[in-house]
């Protein structure tokens, strides 16, 4: 999709927080940032402007014996008018929302609602074109707290690089991200001590083939708990009985180019999971949907060209 590699490359994300499942015996759920929020987009400059985008997402949670999950997050891109070392300087902020509810998620006869913002995000970085399709794009940034009823209570830092191979009707993209978790800030630690969440990588692929003003392909992803949560002085032990969880989910995207709005829409579903368990120790997959919507805000005139009179 033309308008996708051009105007949306190297900053609209999710940079939401909607992954971070409800707690169950064996594990706390991994990474802050959602794996798979930025499939669909490649990662050339954008043009100097404002952009919005809003990605809604619902499925089940991991985490718990059944549940459901809908998620909004609309982000606002900057694209500045400045440059360093050739590469375009951008920044990015989201506000996302969460609402789900868990049915028994500890057992039979038990049923949660929860709902509020989750983590606010905030990054800023560059993207460089380095010619013959190649875009490379690199941000840091992280999430603040946010002391509500989704209990997200720390201060998280990432690093993320973005690399886009685009040529003719084809686009291949993978995205990485590093997040380094802090302590809680509140003055319930759940059981594993101040560091309630680990340090992760996630990983999202897309490949696409544009026909027309439409758009098409597969589309996966990936997350990884790199380290433990903090001690747990009760426990006697790293994390209690905390342990790394790791996903790996595969589908197909779908997307179409009004011109200048965009339409993207996926579906992912896990293939590989370990330690995302319910209530009664049995693997949970999730099956995920996805709707994205993407608005140029503004964008700046193209120069006039200087004409000579004689």
């Amino acid at each position: 999709m033309k308008m996708n590699s051009k105007l949306i490359g190297a900053s609209l994300v999710l940079a939401g927080t909607m992954s971070l499942s409800a707690m169950n015996d064996s594990a706390l759920a991994g990474s802050t940032t959602v794996p798979g929020e930025v499939i669909g987009y490649t990662w050339a400059p954008l043009p100097v402007g404002l952009y919005f985008a809003t990605t809604e997402e619902y499925g089940n949670q991991r985490a718990a014996y059944h549940s459901e999950e809908v998620a909004s997050v609309p982000v606002i891109v900057w694209s500045t008018p400045w440059t360093l070392f050739n590469g375009r300087i951008e920044s990015y902020v989201a506000v996302p929302s969460l609402a789900g509810t868990n049915i028994n998620p500890t057992g039979p006869g038990s049923t949660t609602h929860y709902s509020g913002f989750v983590a606010p995000f905030l990054a800023v970085g560059e993207a460089w074109d380095l010619g013959n399709g190649w875009g490379v794009s690199e941000f840091v940034g992280g999430y603040a707290p946010s002391n509500n009823s989704i209990g997200v209570d720390y201060y998280t830092f990432n690093e993320r690089l973005g690399v886009t191979w685009a040529q003719g009707p084809w686009s291949l993209t993978g995205h990485v991200v590093y997040g380094i978790t802090g302590n809680s800030l509140a003055s319930q630690t759940v059981g594993f001590g101040t560091k309630v969440a680990p340090n992760y990588v996630t990983l999202d692929l897309t490949a696409t083939y544009t026909v027309g003003k439409w758009s098409f392909g597969p589309v996966a992803y990936g997350e990884w708990d790199v380290s433990h949560v903090g001690y747990n002085p009760a426990a006697g032990a790293l994390g209690g009985n905390y342990a790394k969880q790791n996903v790996f989910a595969v589908g197909g995207l779908v997307g179409y180019n009004f011109g200048p709005v965009i339409l993207q829409t996926y579906v992912t579903r896990d293939i590989a999971s370990n330690n995302y368990l319910n209530a009664y120790n049995q693997k949970v997959y999730a099956t995920e949907g996805w709707l994205r919507v993407i608005v140029p805000l503004w964008t700046a005139p193209a120069p006039t060209p200087v004409v000579a009179k004689y």
